[in-house]
C-alpha cells in the first residue's frame, strides 16, 4: 500500500528558515451574502444534487425526509431560485413605486384645517349621526372642525339604533370586549376564548349584563327547543375578521343532538364566508309508509305552537313548506314482503311484492331547492335510506331529511338585513332573488365545505306571494 505524501506549505517571505513549517489550514468557509442582503450561512451549496432538484420545474425539492436540514431548527440551504425570486418580490417596480409614494405622502391635517368649519358642519348635515361620531373620533383636527356634539347626541335612548351603529366600528380595538344590544355598551368577555354553544345558554353568560333580568338578548330559533343567541355570530365573525383573539372559530358552534320530545336528530355546522356567517341545519327523522294525513302532521309539528321540529325561518306558514314535506311522505314505498310474511295472511301472495321496489322517487314538486323570497334562506327535502336495528338485525328504512342553508349576515348588529330578515323582523323589504344571486347559498356552502359543485334547480318557496292571513293552517 504506497504512503500518502505529506503536502508542506512554503515558508513566508521574510521567516527564519530554522522556523518549523506547518501546514497550511483550509480557508474557512464565511456566510455568503446574496445581492438583495439575504445571509445564506455556511450550508449553502451553489449546485443542487440531482435528487433534491426537480426533473420538471428545474427547483429545489424541501422535503420532510429529504434533508436534515429542512427540520424544525436546523438550517435551510437556500436555492438560487429562491433568490430570483425573492429579488422579483423585494426590487419590483411595483413595489419601489408603493414606497415611494407612501414616502411622498403628506398628512392630511393641513388639508382638513384648510377648509373652515361651516363647511364641515354643511357635510356632517348629509351623513348619519353614527358616521358623524365616528369622523370627530378620527383626528383632532376633525373633531376641532365638527365638534363633539353627536357624541351627547347619541346618548338619547331614541338613537339607540345610531349608537349601535357608531360602537360596533370600536370591534377592532376591544378584543376583549363584546357588545351588549339591549343596553348598547360594551361588557368584558367572562370567557375569553372558551364559549361554548351551551342548551341552557341563559346560566351561561358571555358577560355580566345588569339588564340581563329585564332584557331579551337577540337569537334565532334554530329547531325545536333550540336557539342561536347573536353573541355567538359576534364572535365567529369577528374572529374571522380580526384574529382569533377576538372570538371563536365557527367550526366550534357545530352540535349534533337528538330531540327529546320527537325521534328527530339534528346536526348543525358554521362557516365564515366573505365576511357572512352562513349555516347548514340538517334534520333526519325515521318515516313510516301509508301515512295518514294526521299522521303527517304528528311527525313533523310540535304539539306547542304548530312549528316544524326541523329548522325553519319566521316566513315558513306562508309559503309551500309544509306542502312540499308532506308530498315527500306520499313517496314512501312499501317495503318487500317476503313469501312467509304473505302466506302468515292467508295462501294468496304476490311474486311482484317479494321484488318490490323499494327506492323512494320524489316528484317535480318536492325534489327541488325552495328559497325563500323573504329572507336569505334555503330547504331541501329529501328521502333517504337509514339504518334499522329496531328488530334486533340490520334493517332498512326510510328516513325524511330536511335541509336548510341560511346566511346570518355579517354580524355587526341584530339589525343587520341578513339577521333580520331571517326572524321576520326587517323593516325593509328583503328580496332574495335579488340580493343573493343566481348563486345558491346551497351551492357557496357546500363548495366551502366539501369542494363539491352542488347543482340543483332553485323555486320560490312563495311562488304565488300569499300571506298567512290568505291561506288556512295546512
Amino acid at each position: 500500500m504506497p504512503l500518502r505524501k505529506k503536502k508542506f506549505s512554503l515558508p513566508r517571505p521574510g521567516s527564519s528558515s530554522s522556523s518549523k513549517s506547518k501546514p497550511e489550514r483550509p480557508e474557512r468557509r464565511d456566510s455568503l451574502v446574496s445581492p438583495n442582503g439575504l445571509r445564506l450561512g455556511r450550508n449553502y451549496s451553489e449546485d443542487a444534487t440531482p435528487s433534491h432538484v426537480d426533473s420538471q420545474t428545474g427547483e429545489r425539492r424541501y422535503s420532510i425526509s429529504s434533508e436534515t436540514s429542512t427540520l424544525v431548527g436546523g438550517a435551510r440551504p437556500v436555492d438560487t431560485t429562491e433568490l430570483l425570486h425573492s429579488l422579483s418580490r423585494r426590487l419590483s417596480l411595483d413595489s419601489d413605486t408603493e414606497t415611494l409614494h407612501e414616502e411622498e405622502r403628506k398628512p392630511g391635517e393641513p388639508m382638513i384645517e384648510s377648509l373652515s368649519s361651516q363647511l364641515w358642519t354643511r357635510i356632517a348635515r348629509f351623513a348619519t349621526l353614527s358616521d358623524v361620531a365616528s369622523l370627530a373620533l378620527s383626528s383632532k383636527t376633525l373633531l376641532s372642525r365638527v365638534g363633539n356634539d353627536a357624541w351627547k347626541a347619541l346618548k338619547d335612548p331614541e338613537q339607540k339604533r345610531q349608537k349601535i351603529g357608531f360602537l360596533t366600528r370600536l370591534n377592532k380595538d376591544l378584543p376583549a370586549y363584546l357588545l351588549c344590544f339591549p343596553c348598547a355598551k360594551f361588557h368584558l368577555r367572562t370567557q375569553l376564548g372558551q364559549e361554548r354553544l351551551k342548551v341552557n345558554y341563559v346560566t351561561n353568560p358571555l358577560f355580566a349584563c345588569p339588564m340581563a333580568q329585564h332584557s331579551r338578548l337577540p337569537r334565532m330559533r334554530l329547531t325545536h327547543a333550540r336557539e342561536l343567541p347573536f353573541a355567538f355570530v359576534q364572535l365567529a365573525t369577528r374572529a374571522k375578521r380580526f384574529g382569533s383573539s377576538y372570538g371563536i372559530t365557527a367550526d366550534s358552534l357545530g352540535r349534533r343532538w337528538k330531540c327529546s320530545d320527537s325521534e328527530w336528530t339534528h346536526n348543525t355546522r358554521f362557516i365564515v364566508h366573505k365576511g357572512h356567517l352562513l349555516m347548514r341545519v340538517v334534520s333526519t327523522c325515521p318515516a313510516p309508509t301509508d301515512i295518514t294525513p294526521t299522521g303527517e302532521r304528528m311527525l313533523l309539528f310540535e304539539r306547542g305552537d304548530f312549528f316544524p321540529y326541523f329548522s325553519c325561518c319566521a316566513h315558513w306558514k306562508e309559503g309551500e313548506l309544509s306542502k312540499v314535506c308532506k308530498c315527500a311522505l306520499r313517496h314512501i314505498p312499501k317495503a318487500p314482503e317476503s313469501f312467509r310474511s304473505q302466506l302468515k295472511t292467508g295462501y294468496n301472495f304476490n311474486v311482484a311484492n317479494r321484488y318490490r321496489d323499494f327506492t323512494a322517487k320524489s316528484c317535480d314538486g318536492c325534489r327541488d331547492i325552495r328559497r325563500c323570497p323573504e329572507c336569505p334562506s334555503e330547504y331541501l327535502v329529501e328521502l333517504k335510506l337509514i339504518e334499522d336495528r329496531s328488530q334486533g338485525q340490520i334493517g332498512f328504512k326510510h328516513a325524511i331529511i330536511v335541509t336548510r342553508w341560511s346566511d346570518l349576515g355579517d354580524g355587526s348588529s341584530p339589525y343587520n338585513i341578513e339577521w333580520a330578515a331571517c326572524n321576520g323582523e326587517n323593516e325593509e323589504r328583503y328580496d332574495s332573488f335579488e340580493r343573493v344571486g343566481r348563486r345558491t347559498i346551497s351551492g357557496t356552502f357546500e363548495s366551502e365545505v366539501s369542494n363539491h359543485l352542488y347543482l340543483r334547480r332553485v323555486l320560490s318557496l312563495n311562488p304565488k306571494g300569499e300571506k298567512r292571513s290568505d291561506t288556512s293552517n295546512d
